[in-house]
């Protein structure tokens, strides 16, 4: 069999080279440059656009309790321009022995419009818990390229959760910018 011809399947290159693919299928190594990726324009979310990511936003007893009257930010605002697609949302509630009271459907919006991003999630998540770790999926149903820079956030409905000694939370979300 003939030795390969791919220039890929025989050099090695270090870490940093990029290739592409001109009009006569030829890969050029080195010939994408941050420049023409618009780093420079936008700066390093430019370098993640389209990619979907992962964030891990870890939330106190205390931060669960009022994010009806403050809602908690979990993603900050990609830039000008720029847009949230949210794929999939677990919230994971570790709790104890004593559920919380009181409180609403949770949700995740964006903030500067109130614009709901996701499916609620019940309250009796939160009020119904028993000791241990429970996954809990929430479908994201908004996921607009028209709300630009905007912030993602948690909050709640009706008012605010109250008693109770659930231990933390942790909200999970795969998103890309857009």
């Amino acid at each position: 069999m003939p030795p390969s011809t791919n220039p890929l399947a025989t050099a090695h290159p270090g870490a940093g080279t990029s290739y592409s693919v001109h009009g006569t299928n030829e890969i050029v190594p080195n010939s994408i440059t941050e420049a023409s990726v618009g780093v420079n324009a936008l700066g390093s979310a430019a370098t993640k656009l389209g990619l979907i990511q992962v964030a891990s936003i870890p939330l106190t007893i205390a931060q669960l309790k009022t994010m009806y009257t403050t809602a908690i930010t979990l993603l900050a605002a990609p830039g000008a321009g720029l847009s949230y697609s949210i794929f999939k949302v677990n919230f994971r509630l570790i709790a104890t022995s004593t559920a919380i009271t009181g409180g609403g459907a949770i949700v995740i919006q964006y903030h500067n419009s109130a614009v709901a991003a996701t499916n609620t999630l019940a309250a009796t998540v939160l009020t119904g818990a028993s000791a241990g770790t429970s996954d809990n999926i929430i479908t994201p149903i908004n996921a607009s390229p028209a709300i630009q820079n905007d912030v993602i956030e948690i909050t709640n409905a009706t008012g605010v959760f109250a008693g109770g000694t659930l231990a933390s939370a942790i909200v999970q979300i795969w998103y890309s910018i857009l």
